[in-house]
């Protein structure tokens, strides 16, 4: 993926393989990596959300979500669905500030407490020896 991807094309493609890949887990990996398609080619927080990245990358956030997936994607998924949250919601103020803290809080401390629900070691690791 990279400069002159059509990322629709790319959505389309990859929402194709759920006929024919149909598992619970296949369908959160599928829409997961859509999710990611979406969130990974990076925003524009100036742009608003003018192209409706941000509204796909929350969209598939919350379908693959619905889905079993492993511990780590799930935590990207999160982390993915907050960043989206908070650039949409980045130059808001007053009372709709607040409200939209509420909504960006929630993936926040989902993902949290699933980290924390699969035992992460309580004390940082120190990194691998280099080679």
């Amino acid at each position: 993926m990279g400069v002159g991807t059509d990322w629709g094309e790319l959505e389309i493609e990859c929402l194709k393989l759920l006929k024919k890949f149909d598992s619970p887990e296949d369908k959160g990996e599928i829409y997961a990596t859509v999710a990611f398609i979406y969130s990974d080619k990076g925003y524009n927080p100036l742009a608003g959300d003018i192209t409706g990245q941000l509204s796909k990358t929350i969209e598939y956030c919350k379908k693959a979500l619905e889905y079993p997936l492993n511990v780590v994607t799930a935590c990207q998924i999160y982390s993915s669905w907050a960043d989206a949250l908070q650039i949409k919601y980045r130059n808001t103020d007053g009372g709709k500030f607040a409200t939209a803290r509420r909504q960006i809080i929630i993936p926040c401390l989902e993902g949290l407490k699933l980290i924390l629900d699969n035992k992460v070691p309580e004390k940082r690791q120190p990194p691998p020896p280099r080679c």
